[in-house]
């Protein structure tokens, strides 16, 4: 099956028929009562389902940006443990060129983190952050 050979979309590809036999068994459910009885009434819940289902969806999807940032956070945190701090005189940075201005950065060594970039601030006697 093509779905075999993709992977990870055959256990999505399972999930979508198994919400489509659902709609199909809540169809025939429908057709049962007939539409003068229950339309209405199932008219509302299938809204009311597709309402959850995309507020579930809205949520999967906030929570994976949430692991997204925190791992950026960390991978960040990290990457300042193990930096290598060097103070370079002025005369030193006027001598460097373009490729390696780049990677200077400027860094505060009596953080919490150390090192830690520097906060850019402007405004408000430097209490609004860049």
């Amino acid at each position: 099956d093509a779905a075999d050979q993709r992977g990870t979309g055959f256990r999505e590809d399972m999930e979508a028929r198994g919400k489509a036999q659902e709609h199909h068994v809540c169809c025939q459910q429908m057709k049962a009562v007939g539409p003068e009885d229950g339309g209405e009434a199932h008219k509302k819940a299938v809204q009311a389902k597709q309402a959850a289902l995309i507020q579930e969806r809205i949520d999967e999807r906030r929570a994976k940006k949430a692991e997204i940032e925190e791992r950026e956070k960390r991978k960040e945190a990290n990457k300042l443990k193990g930096a290598v701090v060097q103070q370079i005189s002025t005369a030193t940075v006027k001598r460097l060129s373009r490729k390696q201005l780049r990677k200077v950065k400027k860094m505060d060594v009596n953080s919490e983190i150390n090192p830690a970039p520097i906060k850019k601030t402007k405004g408000n006697k430097g209490k609004v952050l860049v």
